[in-house]
């Protein structure tokens, strides 16, 4: 095979590997950005209905505090000291539960980076299949 020849088929040969690699890695940046969307957004989603609950917690909690100095009957008041600690006691059930969906949270991401750092660690390897040989008579 002519020199020139061989030259350009390695020249094309290096420039369409260097087209596919390229071509995975923007398709794995793609996928990267797409699923760590869905995950922050999720993530945000859960956060923020948690922190409703825990506000909506806090409101009620201190009506029944207000009732409570408000009521003239003492055990109605002991009553209402009693639903408002309850409450208290699920409130802060709720911020641990905040926290552990947070932690939740974090593991998918941890392993949508492994999954995307082994995906660029790729390996081009070039086989040939066959040779053509051809001669013009």
């Amino acid at each position: 095979m002519p020199a020139d020849v061989s030259q350009r088929l390695s020249a094309q040969l290096e420039s369409e590997k260097t087209r596919i690699v390229d071509e995975v890695a923007n398709r794995g940046k793609e996928y990267f950005e797409s699923e760590m969307e869905k995950l922050e957004n999720w993530a945000d989603d859960l956060k923020e209905n948690l922190e409703q609950e825990l506000k909506s917690l806090d409101k009620d909690i201190r009506a029944l505090k207000r009732e409570a100095r408000q009521a003239s009957d003492l055990d109605e008041k002991i009553e209402l000291h009693k639903k408002a600690k309850e409450m208290e006691r699920k409130r802060n059930e709720k911020r641990r539960n905040l926290f552990e969906a947070q932690d939740e949270v974090d593991g998918p991401k941890e392993q949508l980076i492994s999954e995307v750092e082994a995906r660029l660690k790729q390996k081009v390897e070039v086989n040939e299949v066959f040779a053509l040989r051809w001669r013009v008579v």
